[in-house]
Formats: structure tokens, sequence, C-alpha cells
């Protein structure tokens, strides 16, 4: 955490502001772009500002690197298949009720008088689940909530917009290392994928998608179409007749892989 605040507030290309705002993916971003991560032991947080100076840190990710980010939106479903293989980030708006935790699950009902579900000011991470609660950890210290944790329902939908915005980093094994589950890089043949033929059909109307909390869906990754949210976007996308969204750049198809998915609140 501390890696990336220092690193982040002093030299990376990213602009924001600490504790008061930025996005989970610019973590993920800079990880890949330098190929290194301290850990907390070996880099503490002190809660305070300084030059950001990894010499003579060690490089936590001795076994793997980090190659992008994979989007696991639109459903508590989704989230729950992401959270079970992996911890994932998510953003959500903390209310009152959120801040002063301590013990037991959170909820967030209209009918008690908390409502969560306008728009989002904060990244946690989902670490796990239970048949009746997402086990999540804050980043406000021990002294807070339950150890630093709190249990948020999921009883409760998407509470606190908890799966609008959930992401992981994608991991690759470095080479001549040895990962749990995975194999070493090179020594399985990759799959061909099978080529899916359709009509995409005509163009109706073509600009940028602006999503909900202002932001817009650019393509990150031509090669594998990944998407992500910024608040500029360069690149085209346009509604077709057969109801699809083309990728006006690469003249591919954005879908989604699961048909609990959705696109929600979108606009031109």
């Amino acid at each position: 955490m501390e890696n990336y605040y220092d690193i982040h507030k002093s030299s990376w290309s990213k602009t924001h502001s600490g504790c008061s705002g930025a996005w989970m993916d610019w973590a993920y971003e800079y990880t890949t772009t330098v190929d290194r991560m301290a850990s907390m032991a070996d880099f503490p947080y002190v809660a305070q500002d300084r030059a950001c100076d990894m010499s003579g840190v060690a490089d936590s990710l001795a076994g793997v690197r980090v190659t992008g980010t994979e989007f696991v939106t639109g459903s508590d479903s989704r989230l729950a298949e992401a959270a079970a293989e992996s911890i994932v980030t998510v953003a959500i708006l903390v209310v009152d009720d959120f801040s002063y935790y301590r013990t037991g699950i959170f909820s967030c009902l209209a009918a008690a008088g908390c409502d969560c579900s306008n728009s989002i000011n904060h990244a946690v991470t989902v670490v796990g689940y239970a048949a009746d609660y997402w086990n999540v950890r804050n980043s406000w210290g021990q002294n807070w909530g339950d150890g630093g944790y709190i249990k948020m329902s999921r009883a409760q939908d998407n509470i606190c917009n908890i799966n609008l915005y959930a992401q992981r980093p994608t991991l690759e094994c470095k080479e001549g290392m040895t990962c749990d589950g995975w194999t070493d890089n090179g020594d399985e043949e990759e799959e061909e994928e099978e080529e899916i033929e359709f009509e995409m059909g005509d163009d109706i109307e073509c600009g940028d998608i602006v999503h909900f909390g202002e932001r817009c869906v650019d393509m990150d990754d031509t090669s594998s179409m990944n998407a992500v949210l910024s608040s500029m976007c360069n690149r085209d996308i346009c509604y077709t007749s057969n109801g699809y969204l083309r990728d006006q750049a690469t003249d591919m198809c954005l879908t989604v892989d699961s048909s609990d998915v959705s696109i929600p609140r979108i606009r031109f």
C-alpha cells in the first residue's frame, strides 16, 4: 500500500489526491509498468508524505508479474466467482453507518433510513465470503471495524455498489519459477480460441459510452479487448442494427462473457 501511495504521489503519471481519491487500476498499471512491488513488511505505511525511494527495498513479486487488470463487474455472482479464486478490489459508497461499524453483518437498507446506492467514494478489498456476507478488508487500520475488516451483507444485492467496479490483477508466473496451480511459461501450448461468426449489423449511433460517474469506456488492450473506465476517451463505440457494440478502432465486437452480466446505464 505505501509503495503505491508514495510512488503515485511523487512520480507516477496519474494525477490523484492520495487518500482523497484515485482509481484502483492505476496501482495495477504502475506494477505492470515497473514489474515490481514492495511488501508492507519491507516498506511499511507511515501515514505521512515522503519521497519515493525504493533503493534497497526488496521486490515482493519474486515469482509472478502483474500483466494487467480483469474487470469482474455486473453481478454478485460474478464477484463471488472471482473472490473464490483471488482477492478482488472493489469501489463502494461509504455512509455514516459504515464508518461506525464495529461487528456483525453490515446492511444499508432504505427502510432503515440508509442509502448507499447513489455513487462510490472508497476502495476496499473483498478477501472472501460466506453464505450471508462479503468479508471485506478496509484500509483504516486494525482499530477500525472488526480488526480492520467488515462483513457486508450478501442478502442485499450489490450492497453499496460493491460489484459495479470490481477488478483484480491478471498474473503470470515468471519464467523459471513454479507457481501453485500454474505451469511455467511456455510449458503448455495455448489452445486456439474458436472464432465465433456472427452478423454484427450496420452502425446506428457512435460515440464514447459514458457510464455512471461521468466516466467512459475505453479499450485498454486491443489484443484482448479489455474495457476500462477512464475520464477521457479517444475511442468510439457504435451501436449496431443487430444490437451489438462495435469498437471502431479495431472493428471488433464489445461483448460480455456471461448471460447474467449487463452493461448498466450507458449513454453516448
